[in-house]
């Protein structure tokens, strides 16, 4: 080869190839043309490698100066930390990925535990001040553990080039031990549930809560005595149906003096399906909640109606009245039980009423097939206020209509 880089043909190379000497002279011009085009392209060749080298060394270059090297998180100051410690876990996201199955193994552990109370809705709302010793932080906060050991776990499962940096050594939560890097990802799993939490808190509120809340609006149980369902078999059974009443107008605002433009309207609700909705809003996805979890949430929105009702026909027992308990007040109750953290802060709930109290497109057909409403601008017509009608459509809950 180092005789044809000069593109100089070797005679000897071209006997060699051809001892006989049947090489035509056009195969003999033919083979030097080649040789002579691989010694032109040899200079272009190195030029281009060259070329790229070059631009291959300057971001390498790059990369190296602007990386930061990676520090111990001990040298961290606490903004840079939380900073890496966010990016570790790709922000909320995989807090987000895992709650739905360490969400069922509490609830399914509450359930199932003898000695303890049943209040599997509190466990996701915790008081704002973390140390308060109460039954709703000490819930919560085995969440969020849990979810990092989740995590942790998923992390051992990498090679270690793989991790992040930060994580390189954390394969499994030790909670009796927790080190900086340890709190800053509870702290950033607190912050990725807010908004579950937020939205849970809304749907209790439309869906139960301003029933037991708000004048002129009722709910009762359909059939107080009916049998307890199968498990599994919640779903549409008179043991958790429910009938509630609230005055209703076509734009959801309700003046508190009579109206004709406002009526009295009676919906057919399933409190299992309330639950339902309730669970599905926590983990902001329309997932399958097994039988379990779900029975338990409708089961205890049934204890609370019921407690409800007796306190109205029995007066007051001397407990608090969670329907009116302030927020601050409620998250220094220590046991389980306080409902009152269910529900959204007081400034939020007119809007989430307002929505609750619009006409269905259903109850506005029933009205104008009975003639009790007048024609849309027309105030001086119509039948009675308050007229009754049914609907049984629930309201379409804001983290869906994304």
């Amino acid at each position: 080869m180092r005789e044809m880089v000069g593109g100089v043909a070797d005679e000897k190379l071209i006997s060699a190839a051809n001892p006989s000497g049947a090489v035509a002279g056009v195969v003999r011009s033919i083979v030097k043309e080649e040789i002579a085009a691989h010694g032109e392209r040899q200079p272009k060749l190195q030029e281009t490698a060259a070329a790229v080298s070059k631009v291959v060394s300057a971001a390498v270059l790059h990369v190296i100066k602007t990386t930061p090297p990676a520090r111990s998180i001990h040298d961290m100051g606490r903004d840079e930390l939380d900073a890496a410690a966010r990016k570790s876990v790709s922000g909320f996201k995989k807090f987000r990925e895992h709650l739905l199955e360490v969400l069922i193994r509490r609830i399914v552990a509450i359930v199932g535990d003898a000695a303890a109370p049943v209040d599997v809705l509190t466990v996701f709302f915790p008081p704002a001040a973390r140390k308060n010793e109460t039954y709703s932080n000490s819930e919560f906060n085995k969440i969020i553990m849990s979810l990092l050991n989740v995590l942790y776990e998923l992390n051992a499962l990498k090679a270690k080039e793989e991790r992040p940096f930060i994580l390189q050594a954390k394969v499994q939560l030790d909670v009796t031990s927790l080190d900086v890097l340890d709190v800053s990802l509870l702290a950033v799993g607190r912050t990725a549930l807010h908004q579950g939490r937020s939205e849970a808190s809304k749907s209790f509120f439309q869906l139960f809560a301003l029933y037991l809340t708000t004048a002129g609006a009722s709910m009762e149980l359909e059939v107080p005595g009916a049998p307890a369902p199968a498990l599994g078999a919640g779903a549409g059974s008179a043991y958790f149906a429910v009938l509630q009443k609230i005055r209703a107008s076509k734009t959801g605002k309700v003046a508190r003096e009579p109206s004709a433009s406002v009526h009295l309207v009676e919906r057919h609700a399933c409190l299992y399906v309330i639950a339902t909705m309730f669970r599905q809003a926590m983990v902001l996805k329309p997932f399958v909640f097994p039988p379990v979890a779900l029975h338990a949430g409708a089961c205890s929105l049934r204890g609370i109606l019921v407690a409800r009702v007796q306190r109205s026909s029995e007066g007051a027992d001397g407990q608090v009245d969670w329907t009116t308990e302030a927020h601050k007040d409620a998250e220094k109750r220590s046991g389980p039980g306080v409902w009152s953290l269910l529900m959204p802060m007081t400034e939020r709930r007119p809007e989430l009423l307002q929505k609750i109290q619009a006409l269905t497109p259903t109850e506005c057909q029933e009205l104008q097939g009975s003639n009790t409403e007048p024609p849309l601008g027309d105030s001086s017509a119509g039948g009675p206020a308050n007229a009754e009608v049914g609907s049984t459509v629930p309201p379409q809950p804001s983290w869906l209509e994304g």
